[in-house]
C-alpha cells in the first residue's frame, strides 16, 4: 500500500487544529479501494499462535455474558463460534504483517514516537465489545463489511461490575454513523464509543484500529530519575538559612516546600541534551523488532546498496526517533536506548529513522562508524531496506 494521507481533502493542519484530541471525525472513502491484507481464516490462524496477542469476546455463547478469552486461541473454539455476537481482536498486527503495518503510513503527519500499534478485529453480525473509553487516539478503518459507530462525548470512566470487559454503565449516543469499506472514524482519547457489525453482503466485518499512545508522567519521570540515580555526583538538598525547628520530629511545611523547590529546580535546570536524551529514551521504550530476523548482513554489502542510493526504513514493531543536540550533534533512539552521533555524522540520525536521500545514503556508505551502526541496526531488526 503506497503512503498517502487518510484525511482525504481535509488539510492536515485543519485536522490537527480542529479535531486532534478534541472531536470525532468521519472521513468517507479515506482508504479508497481498500483490500483486506488477510482473510478471516488467516487472522484466526494467527490468533492461535503463542507469540500473537489476541482476545476473543463473546457477548453470548460463552460460559458467562461478555466472556473474554485471551490467546493463544483454541482452533476448535473458533470453528464452533456462532453466526453473531462475538468479536476476535488481534493486537499489534503491524508486528506480524507487513501489509497491515503499511496502513499506518497514511498517518505520517503524527510523529512515529506517538504510534502504538495496529489492531485488527473481525466480528460477524451484532459483534461488538460494547461502549468503552480509550486513553489513546484511535483511527478506526473499515475493511470488508459494515459497522455502526456511535460516540458519547459526555461519557465518564464508570464501568459495569463483574465483567471481563470495561463496559460503560452510562452511554447515550450523540452521533451515529455506518461505515462502509474504506471509511474511517477518528476518536479522541476519553470519548466513549461503540461499534457494532450491521447486516451487509459480507458475513464478517474487519476493523483496523490505528492507535497513538501518549506517555504518562510516570513514564517520563522514571527515565529522568534513573538518569539522576546513575549520576556519580548527585546534587544534594540544601537548607541554608533555615529557621529553628519547633519540633525535631516534624517534617514541617517549611521543609516540605523546600524539598518541593529542590526537585522542581533540578528538573527545570537540566541541560537541553540531558532532557532530550531522557525524553527520547522514555518515548521509545517498549518497542521491539517485529519479525526478529537475526539477519547476517555485512557492512560491505550495506555500503554497496547505499552507494547506489538505497534508503532504509524503520521495521514494524520498533520505536525509533531522533533529536538534535547541542554543538551540531544528534541522538538516535531505538527501543528505549540512545546513541549520540558527533556533528559530522549527525545527519545519519534522520536517515536511519527513514528520512532518506540519495546524498545522505552515499555519505553513510563512506563512513566506517556509520556503516558499523547500520549493520548493527539491520542485524537487530530495527531497520530494513525501503521499498
Amino acid at each position: 500500500m503506497r503512503p498517502f494521507s487518510a484525511l482525504g481533502a481535509l488539510p492536515v493542519e485543519r485536522f490537527l487544529a480542529k479535531y486532534w484530541q478534541k472531536e470525532p471525525l468521519v472521513v468517507r472513502g479515506a482508504f479508497p479501494n481498500l483490500k483486506d491484507p488477510l482473510s478471516a481464516d488467516e487472522l484466526a490462524g494467527l490468533a492461535c499462535e503463542p507469540d500473537v496477542d489476541s482476545r476473543l469476546v463473546r457477548e453470548k455463547g460463552g460460559q458467562k455474558p461478555w466472556q473474554v478469552t485471551r490467546g493463544p486461541q483454541d482452533p476448535k473454539v473458533l470453528r464452533s463460534l456462532g453466526p453473531s455476537h462475538w468479536t476476535l481482536l488481534v493486537e499489534s498486527m503491524d508486528r506480524h504483517s507487513a501489509p497491515v503495518a503499511a496502513v499506518a503510513d497514511a498517518f505520517s503527519f503524527v510523529p512515529r514516537w506517538r504510534m502504538d500499534d495496529v489492531m485488527v478485529s473481525l466480528a460477524p453480525l451484532h459483534g461488538t465489545v460494547d461502549a468503552h473509553i480509550d486513553s489513546y487516539d484511535v483511527f478506526l478503518i473499515q475493511g470488508q463489511g459494515r459497522r455502526r459507530w456511535e460516540v458519547d462525548r459526555r461519557s465518564v470512566p464508570d464501568y459495569k461490575p463483574a465483567l471481563d470487559l470495561r463496559i460503560l454503565k452510562r452511554f447515550r449516543a450523540e452521533d451515529s454513523w455506518v461505515l462502509d469499506p474504506g471509511d474511517m472514524l477518528y476518536v479522541p482519547p476519553g470519548v466513549g464509543h461503540r461499534g457494532v457489525t450491521v447486516r451487509s453482503a459480507d458475513e464478517i466485518a474487519f476493523t483496523y484500529s490505528v492507535g497513538f499512545r501518549a506517555p504518562s508522567v510516570a513514564d517520563l519521570l522514571s527515565t529522568v530519575l534513573s538518569r539522576a540515580l546513575a549520576s556519580e555526583l548527585p546534587r544534594l538538598f540544601s537548607d541554608r538559612g533555615r529557621t529553628a525547628s519547633k519540633d525535631p520530629g516534624e517534617l514541617s511545611a517549611q521543609d516540605l516546600a523546600g524539598l518541593r523547590r529542590f526537585l522542581i529546580h533540578d528538573l527545570e535546570t537540566l541541560d537541553r541534551d540531558t532532557w532530550s536524551l531522557a525524553m527520547g529514551e522514555a518515548v521509545t521504550s517498549g518497542g521491539e523488532a517485529a519479525f526478529s530476523p537475526a539477519r547476517r548482513i555485512s557492512a560491505r554489502s550495506i555500503a554497496g546498496r547505499l552507494a547506489d542510493g538505497a534508503f532504509v526504513t524503520v521495521s514494524p514493531g520498533n520505536r525509533m526517533c531522533w533529536a538534535a543536540l547541542d554543538r551540531g550533534r544528534a541522538a538516535i533512539f531505538v527501543n528505549g536506548e540512545s546513541r549520540v552521533l558527533p556533528r559530522p555524522q549527525a545527519f545519519a540520525a534522520a536517515f536511519f529513522c527513514g528520512r532518506g536521500s540519495a546524498a545522505s545514503a552515499r555519505k553513510v556508505a563512506a563512513s566506517e562508524p556509520l556503516l558499523s551502526m547500520a549493520a548493527e541496526l539491520f542485524r537487530a531488526g530495527a531497520i530494513d531496506w525501503a521499498r
